[in-house]
């Protein structure tokens, strides 16, 4: 069973294609009844040797106050936030090295997955429902005149949006501009949209 709780099939058929873009991050499954697209996350490698290291500081912290300090209302509530953001670091470093997007095409729904190792989150979108299959520009490069730090650990919002009821649903954030239109194209022939 793979992660939508489908049989996997063997995709050795001549009439399956397994395709590897040239110089492109997605991996693409197209079968006569679906499309499997999966998309590592996007990787900032500076942030994935630092986290480690904050980690061992992070550690350091930890054990020190436990054994300096004690257990008072102060301790407690630092160890508390403390706790906090070293579980949201393992998280974006796991995330960073594991994570992938996955978007499963069959003729009823469009389901995008976030997942690192087959747990994540899914969201199920009806093909019948789906508008406006759409490139937008990105910018995930840091500045001083916003914060775009939720993309330096490979998260955010990607450039391949679709409109779904009242909602925009988007992803593919590691995804280059010329690849991101290739695989609209893909998406929308495979959902006739």
């Amino acid at each position: 069973m793979n992660a939508w709780g489908i049989k996997k099939k063997n995709y050795k058929n001549i009439t399956d294609k397994i395709i590897m873009l040239h110089n492109g991050k997605a991996k693409l499954v197209d079968t006569f009844d679906e499309l499997i697209i999966e998309i590592p996350t996007k990787k900032n490698w500076f942030i994935l040797i630092w986290i480690p290291i904050w980690l061992c500081l992070w550690f350091m912290g930890i054990t020190g106050t436990i054994a300096g300090f004690g257990v008072d209302a102060f301790s407690t509530i630092w160890m508390i936030g403390w706790t906090i953001g070293g579980l949201s670091a393992i998280f974006f470093l796991i995330w960073g090295l594991l994570g992938k997007e996955i978007i499963l095409i069959d003729y009823e729904y469009l389901t995008i997955e976030r997942s690192i190792l087959g747990v994540g989150l899914k969201r199920r979108l009806e093909i019948a429902e789906i508008q406006n299959i759409r490139y937008e520009f990105v910018d995930t490069n840091l500045s001083f005149e916003r914060s775009n730090g939720i993309y330096t650990i490979g998260m955010g919002i990607g450039p391949i949006r679709i409109d779904y009821g009242l909602k925009t649903y988007s992803f593919g954030l590691a995804v280059d501009e010329a690849e991101a239109k290739y695989l609209i194209e893909l998406i929308k022939k495979k959902t006739k949209k």
